[in-house]
């Protein structure tokens, strides 16, 4: 199983991309510092997602997220830090109303923004 984010990778994955790379992962460390807040967070959210339709499935993955974060921690998997994955639950299509018309741009639109806010890398790249 590929794992859809990079905040949890299988211990194989972690080791090729150490291997490839030459230095760690972003999964073999805990996240201690996301980056942002998530009072911050959902200003972003408010500024970039109009439909509150929409806005709502943000919080519901959110929530979804911040349960799966604290499941894996209860099978033993180390180094996850619920707050992230809660966020980028939160933010994962943060630019979707932006891009809808450019799917080319969807994700990368939202990487942009995020990297300039200092939000952790892994989180960017979820």
């Amino acid at each position: 199983m590929i794992w859809p984010f990079s905040l949890l990778k299988r211990k194989e994955e972690e080791h090729a991309v150490q291997k490839h790379r030459g230095n760690r992962s972003v999964a073999e460390e805990r996240i201690e510092d996301i980056g942002i807040t998530r009072e911050d967070a959902i200003d972003l959210l408010n500024e970039y997602v109009k439909n509150p339709g929409l806005r709502n499935h943000h919080i519901a993955v959110e929530i979804q997220m911040h349960a799966l974060a604290e499941h894996f921690q209860k099978q033993g998997t180390e180094n996850i830090n619920p707050d992230a994955w809660s966020t980028a639950g939160l933010l994962h299509d943060m630019d979707w109303e932006k891009t809808e018309d450019t799917p080319e741009k969807h994700s990368v639109m939202a990487a942009e923004i995020l990297e300039k806010r200092g939000v952790h890398p892994a989180i960017v790249k979820a």
